[in-house]
């Protein structure tokens, strides 16, 4: 059980949870590695930045960016990849009024690339400027660290045992003392018989 609730709702209106993606106006991708239908008459988006979402388990990334300047599109193909430079697939679809979106897919401490191409129909513009960031986790995720954390009581646990027992033997170390002590008083040693 989390120990934090977060609102995820984008400045878009979208809201969406780990695991999954029910931003407005955001689709699943197709999968598919970018098509070759490129148009030089649909601009891109521009100032495409990605950067770790923050407050989560290490799951999401969010990238921003410029509106195309073509007027006349359906919308954006968000590309991504963990590698710079090749195996880049489709993996999300945005609304033509959206500059935002949070990939809800990634994996902690995996560092991913994008870029954005603007599309109409199956014509897409030329590739935005390449943009990346690294998925961290920026809250304590109970169930991932239950083993470490069962550890800590384990050896919390012993030491306050230990702890007890020798305040116990102390105790008991002194109380036998008193008893030594209180039965030579209380039994003074008897006078020397005459003989």
């Amino acid at each position: 059980m989390p120990l934090l609730s977060i609102d995820y709702s984008s400045p878009s209106g979208g809201t969406g949870n780990s695991g999954s993606n029910n931003q407005a106006g955001v689709a699943a991708g197709t999968g598919q590695a970018p098509s070759g239908n490129i148009s030089s008459i649909i601009l891109p988006p521009a100032n495409v930045k990605a950067e770790d979402y923050p407050l989560d388990y290490g799951e999401s990334v969010k990238l921003l960016w410029d509106k195309s300047v073509s007027l006349d599109i359906d919308g954006y193909h968000i590309y991504r990849s963990e590698k710079e430079s090749s195996d880049f697939t489709n993996m999300y679809v945005a609304a033509k009024d959206r500059t935002d979106l949070v990939d809800w897919q990634a994996k902690e401490n995996h560092t991913y690339y994008y870029f954005i191409r603007a599309y109409k129909g199956d014509v897409e513009s030329s590739n935005s400027n390449l943009a990346s960031a690294t998925a961290r986790a920026d809250i304590y995720d109970q169930s991932k660290n239950s083993k470490q954390s069962s550890g800590s009581w384990f050896w919390f646990i012993v030491i306050l045992v230990i702890g007890f027992l020798l305040v116990a033997g102390i105790v008991t170390i002194v109380i036998i003392i008193l008893l030594v002590r209180n039965k030579k008083t209380n039994n003074p040693p008897s006078p020397p018989v005459a003989g």
